[in-house]
């Protein structure tokens, strides 16, 4: 997935540059918020919210990168965006996965636990 996004990020840099799109520098506001506060969590907490994250962003650029693509004004972004699409529902599928995993081991340590 890492890989992924990295040749993703190569590709719209690209496009970005052919059309003089100014593309951020750092990570935002809202992406170190929720790497600090994944930062502070361990083990099956850990898992759990990374899980959850790695769902609700994959959800909202699928549904983005769709909108661009479907209806963008910007031929390269429109582009990028096309090519790009199938890896992000293939990655929201996979987070999907690992959160039902995470989520399926937390309520059988859960069961452990508690006897139930």
């Amino acid at each position: 997935m890492a890989d992924d996004h990295s040749k993703a990020n190569d590709k719209l840099k690209e496009a970005a540059s052919k059309e003089s799109i100014p593309v951020p520098s750092d990570i935002g506001a809202k992406n170190q918020a929720t790497y600090d506060r994944l930062s502070k969590l361990d083990g099956a907490a850990f898992d759990r919210a990374y899980a959850s994250a790695m769902v609700k962003d994959h959800q909202a650029d699928v549904a983005a990168f769709r909108k661009q693509a479907n209806a963008g004004k910007n031929d390269s972004i429109k582009s990028f965006a096309s090519e790009t699409l199938p890896t992000l529902q293939d990655h929201l599928k996979e987070a999907k996965e690992m959160l039902k995993t995470v989520g399926a081991s937390n309520t059988r340590a859960k069961k452990a636990n508690t006897g139930r």
